[in-house]
């Protein structure tokens, strides 16, 4: 058991000596995306230009390093915007699967033709995503879904009859569902 380790760890030691540089150039690329690259410009980009903009989500999500957890914010952040559904997806799909210093790694332990199809079906899983969303948006089968609404009042506990608006106001007037309530703020 103890020789497996060993084994194991002079493995991954000699794959960090062999692959270094690459994983320290994809640092320097994800911290200037990171500093320079805007959302709010990323994701006009991508509604200007619908048909290429899947391609344009793939191209970032398998050269972002981003995990799970940091792909799903991005993603949290896309749905509060107007952007279709199939962008959205496709980043999501492959995004998690594949990144510059995952590809790296793999071919270090695997090799290039395992990380090369390994890259090849993320970026195909990430169309074929797309795909079924773009299917899905257009039948109307996504509408409305996971978009947020508009804030809407709740009531204070406590039975006051008074309500807390999404920014703290009070008002005594009751939320009305689907229409803007005018808010009249009680002095306390």
């Amino acid at each position: 058991m103890l020789d497996l380790l060993a084994k194991t760890l002079s493995q991954v030691v000699v794959t960090f000596t062999h692959t270094w540089p690459y994983l320290l150039l994809s640092v320097l690329v994800a911290a200037t995306l990171k500093v320079h690259v805007e959302p709010a410009r990323l994701r006009a980009w991508l509604a200007r230009h619908q048909r290429a903009s899947v391609v344009g989500a793939i191209g970032l999500a398998v050269l972002t390093p981003l995990c799970s957890c940091g792909t799903m914010a991005l993603v949290l952040a896309m749905l509060v915007t107007a952007m279709p559904w199939a962008p959205i997806v496709a980043f999501m799909v492959a995004s998690p699967l594949t990144s510059p210093g995952q590809l790296l790694f793999t071919a270090g332990l695997f090799g290039w033709p395992f990380a090369g199809f390994h890259f090849g079906v993320a970026i195909v899983l990430g169309f074929v995503g797309a795909a079924v969303a773009a299917v899905l948006e257009s039948q109307g089968w996504l509408a409305n879904q996971m978009r947020l609404a508009r804030p809407t009042l709740a009531p204070i506990a406590g039975g006051s009859g008074a309500y807390r608006g999404a920014k703290g106001e009070v008002s005594s007037a009751a939320p009305v569902r689907g229409y803007d309530v005018d808010v009249l703020h009680l002095d306390s």
